[in-house]
C-alpha cells in the first residue's frame, strides 16, 4: 500500500474510533515513510493518544501539528478538548501531576487564555479537594481578575456560569478555606463592581461566602446586611446562618425564629438540617422545657443513628447529657412528627386576624384592628397566592424577615391562611 492509502485507513479508524488502529498504522507509516507527512494522519494519531490516556504525548503531537499550520481548525479544537479532558480527570496524585506546568505552559502559548483560565479552575478545585491549597491557589492568583471573561457561557443546556462568576467562587472558597477572609471580601467586591447581574446561584452563594467572611473578621452587621436578602428566598440554609450570626451579636429572639424556620423547612430532607437542630440543643436550651428537650434531643440522636453518613459525627454529648440509648427509641418519623409540632408551637405562639390592606407583586401588606400593618411575603403564605386579596381577612403569625430597604430585620407576618 502507498502512503497516501495508509493515512487514508488511519483516518476511517479514528473515525470509528479504533484508536488502537490508529497508532499501529501510524508507526507503520514513520517506520516505512519517514518522510511522508498529512495533517489528517497526524491529528487523528494525536487524538489516539489522548484517548487512551497519553495526555502530555498527545499535547506535545498536537503542538507539532500547530507549527506546521496554525489554522488547522480540528487541530486547535483537540488541543481545547485535550486541555478540558486533562481538567476533569486530573488527580493530584497521577503521574500528570507531574507535567501539569508543562501542560499550562504549552496551552498559555497556544490557546485563547478563556480556555487556559477555565483549566486553571478545575484544576485548583482539584488541588482543593485533596487540601492541597498552596497549589490551588498558585494557580488562581497568577491570574489577573480583571482580564478574566464576564460574559456568559453557552451550552446545548443554557447558559452556565461565566470564568469570572466561576474564579471568584473557587478563590474566594479557598481563602476562606486558609483564614484569609480580607482577601475573600476583598475578590467578592471586586467581581460585584464588574459585574452589574450576576448569575442567581452565584451571587447565593458569593453572599453566603462574603457573609463567613465578615462572621470571621467580626462585621456582623455588615454580615446580616449580606444575608438578608437571600431570606426570601426560603431556604433552611440562609436561615441557618442567619440563626448563627444573629445569636453571635446576642439578639437571641431574632436568633431562635430564624433557627426554628430552618428546622421547620420541608424543602430539605432532616439529615441535611442536623446542623440546625443541634444549633437549637446547644443554644437555646432554655426556650424549651425539660421534656421537650428530651424529645428533640431523641431526634437527633436517632437522626444521626439512622444515616450512616453523618454516623460519624454523632453527638455523644446529647447521648451522655440525657442518657439516651440510641437503640431504644421511637422510629425516626415518630420523632420527626413530635419535635416539628413542637418547634412550631414556638415560632408560632400565637394565631392573630386581620385584612390584606394592599398587594404589590409577590408581597402585601396585613392590617389588624389595632391599627399595626406587618409585612407578608408570598413565601410565608400558607394558601393558594390565589386567594391572597385584598381585603381577604386572614390569621397569621408573627415572626421576623428582612426589609431591604431599611436593611435590617423587622417584624413580618408568617404562616399567612385565609379565614
Amino acid at each position: 500500500m502507498t502512503p497516501t492509502q495508509l493515512a487514508i485507513e488511519l483516518s476511517q479508524a479514528g473515525q470509528n474510533r479504533d484508536w488502537q488502529r490508529v497508532m499501529q498504522l501510524y508507526q507503520q507509516i514513520q517506520s516505512d515513510f519517514p518522510d511522508f507527512y498529512d495533517m489528517w494522519m497526524q491529528y487523528w494519531y494525536a487524538r489516539a493518544l489522548v484517548e487512551t490516556g497519553r495526555l502530555t504525548q498527545g499535547l506535545e503531537m498536537i503542538m507539532t501539528t500547530h507549527r506546521e499550520n496554525e489554522y488547522f481548525e480540528p487541530n486547535n479544537n483537540l488541543f481545547k478538548y485535550t486541555l478540558r479532558k486533562i481538567a476533569e480527570e486530573f488527580d493530584p496524585d497521577s503521574p500528570i501531576a507531574r507535567d501539569i506546568d508543562h501542560i499550562l505552559g504549552l496551552a498559555e502559548k497556544n490557546t485563547d487564555k478563556d480556555a487556559v483560565i477555565d483549566v486553571k479552575i478545575k484544576l485548583a478545585k482539584k488541588y482543593r479537594a485533596k487540601e492541597r491549597h498552596d497549589k490551588a491557589l498558585a494557580l488562581l492568583e497568577e491570574i489577573n481578575f480583571q482580564n478574566i471573561n464576564t460574559e456568559r457561557r453557552q451550552t446545548p443546556h443554557g447558559s452556565i456560569l461565566s470564568l469570572a462568576e466561576s474564579y471568584t467562587l473557587e478563590l474566594s472558597n479557598l481563602y476562606l478555606t486558609t483564614n484569609r477572609p480580607e482577601e475573600a471580601e476583598k475578590i467578592i467586591d471586586s467581581l460585584f463592581a464588574r459585574m452589574e447581574r450576576l448569575d442567581r446561584n452565584a451571587e447565593k452563594f458569593l453572599r453566603d461566602r462574603k457573609a463567613k467572611a465578615l462572621i470571621l473578621q467580626g462585621k456582623y452587621q455588615e454580615a446580616i446586611e449580606m444575608l438578608g436578602p437571600l431570606l426570601h428566598l426560603d431556604e433552611w440554609v440562609w436561615y441557618y446562618r442567619m440563626a448563627d450570626v444573629l445569636k453571635a451579636v446576642g439578639r437571641d429572639e431574632q436568633a431562635f425564629y430564624f433557627a426554628l424556620q430552618a428546622a421547620l423547612d420541608r424543602k430539605q430532607k432532616p439529615w441535611f438540617k442536623n446542623k440546625v437542630y443541634l444549633l437549637l440543643l446547644r443554644n437555646f436550651l432554655d426556650r424549651f422545657t425539660p421534656e421537650q428537650v428530651l424529645t428533640i434531643a431523641s431526634f437527633v440522636v436517632r437522626l444521626y443513628a439512622d444515616n450512616d453518613f453523618i454516623n460519624s459525627k454523632r453527638p455523644q454529648d446529647l447521648i451522655k447529657n440525657f442518657g439516651i440509648n440510641p437503640d431504644d427509641l421511637p422510629d425516626l418519623k415518630t420523632l420527626i412528627r413530635e419535635t416539628n409540632k413542637i418547634l412550631m408551637a414556638h415560632k408560632c405562639p400565637k394565631k392573630l386576624r386581620g385584612r390584606v390592606s394592599s398587594l404589590r407583586g409577590d408581597f402585601g401588606f396585613i392590617s389588624t384592628k389595632q391599627r399595626d400593618n406587618y409585612y407578608f411575603h408570598r413565601s410565608g403564605v400558607e394558601d393558594k397566592w390565589e386567594r391572597i386579596k385584598k381585603g381577604t381577612e386572614v390569621k397569621f403569625c408573627i415572626g421576623w424577615g428582612y426589609d431591604k430597604k431599611k436593611s435590617e430585620i423587622k417584624k413580618i407576618a408568617t404562616s399567612v391562611k385565609v379565614l
